[in-house]
């Protein structure tokens, strides 16, 4: 998942020569370094982790019989309980390159005179990379030109005319 997210289930991290070992802050703010880093190329960042099942959970066999299915058939949100004291294994980067009718719309829009803001429900750093490879974005771009939708909607509504 995102790596914000998931990073605050895990505990522990598994290191490349196979040892696991407690995730300190140091660990997790070096892993959203990378994920900046990351980020910043215009990849779409999700962190892995896993966690040692037992119990009914750990013999689930995907069938609808099996007495597992009754807990994963629950409501999502109640999931923290499985997906807490996960073990963190690493992030891969996604190359999710926009469509290529996006570039010439932008540059209509521009010579149309509208102003182009970016809202988006992903990371605001990998949103922004790809709108700078589009053209949406130049590189000196007014930091009101995008937000995370969190973000946005937060504000005020008279904040979000004004932007």
């Amino acid at each position: 998942g995102a790596p914000e997210g998931l990073l605050t289930r895990c505990t522990k991290m598994l290191k490349a020569d196979g040892k696991v070992v407690k995730l300190d802050k140091r660990g997790i703010e070096t892993i959203l370094e990378e994920q900046q880093r990351m980020a910043g190329r215009a990849l779409r960042v999700l962190a892995l982790a896993y966690t040692d099942l037992s119990g009914e959970l750990g013999t689930f066999d995907g069938t609808s019989g099996h007495p597992a299915s009754k807990i994963l058939g629950r409501d999502p949100s109640t999931f923290v309980e499985i997906e807490s004291d996960l073990t963190f294994v690493g992030l891969v980067g996604i190359i999710d390159p926009p469509r290529a009718e996006i570039a010439p719309v932008v540059k209509i829009c521009r010579t149309a005179g509208i102003r182009i803001m970016i809202i988006t429900g992903d990371n605001k750093l990998t949103a922004e990379a790809i709108a700078m490879d589009i053209g949406l974005l130049e590189k000196d771009f007014e930091p009101d030109s995008s937000h995370t939708g969190t973000d946005f909607f937060k504000k005020p509504e008279a904040e979000q005319r004004k932007i």
